[in-house]
């Protein structure tokens, strides 16, 4: 089947963002955690949002465990400075390893950000979780925080890296039924998985942020298939 792709306008929006690695002693527990944690994009209501890039094998991470490369974002605001928007993303993000990470058993955090333009130190809002029992040690290589909990322990990297970047992109599809919404969109889904770097905090999304004309005299202008009577 012949498909005619238009290379258009998406809306794209200037972005902090936190890229870390997660892991846990079985495949269940890193997806349960990474599904939790980045579940609920919030971006546009001053919040954040987050998503799952790949899960990886314990090849690849550094305490030899399965694990999960997550990706939190919050909107750049240019008015002020970068550090305002970077408080903001952490301490949302706080949130997110608090209540959706550290109370899987068993699960750990590293960082995983390639490019960043300035640290955290995790101390002051993760690791405070342990009520003063907490300490450090350097294992894999890296200053971890041990998190005393009641199975026991949590670790997470201490300082954690942050980048800036471009959020918000779209890809839109024009379908006949409702089938090819579905089936069309998990492959989509499926392809961009493939892209490094990317995520899709959205998965299919049913609804996007800018104005749909409701009158059907508003589509006139448009390139946009006019939907049936």
């Amino acid at each position: 089947m012949r498909v005619n792709i238009e290379d258009t306008y998406a809306e794209a929006f200037d972005g902090v963002y936190f890229r870390v690695l997660i892991t846990a002693d079985d495949e269940e527990t890193v997806r349960r955690a990474a599904e939790d944690a980045t579940a609920t994009p919030s971006i546009v209501i001053g919040r954040i949002e987050g998503g799952i890039e790949r899960f990886v094998s314990g090849d690849e991470t550094p305490d030899g465990r399965a694990g999960a490369i997550l990706q939190f974002w919050a909107s750049l605001d240019k008015r002020k400075p970068t550090e305002e928007s970077v408080r903001r993303l952490y301490k949302e993000f706080s949130y997110r390893i608090r209540q959706d990470i550290l109370v899987k058993p068993f699960t750990a955090v590293f960082d995983y950000c390639s490019d960043p333009i300035g640290r955290v130190d995790a101390m002051d809002r993760i690791g405070h979780c342990g009520d003063g029992y907490e300490w450090t040690e350097d294992l894999y290589g890296r200053e971890m925080i041990i998190v005393p909990i009641m199975v026991p322990d949590f670790l997470i990297e201490r300082y954690l890296g942050y980048g800036r970047g471009v959020t918000g992109g779209n890809f839109w599809y024009m379908c006949r039924t409702k089938r090819a919404v579905m089936e069309a969109g998990r492959m989509a889904l499926e392809a961009i998985s493939n892209v490094e770097g990317v995520i899709t905090p959205f998965d299919v999304c049913s609804a996007g942020s800018n104005e749909v004309p409701a009158d059907r005299a508003d589509y006139e202008s448009s390139v946009l298939p006019i939907p049936p009577e």
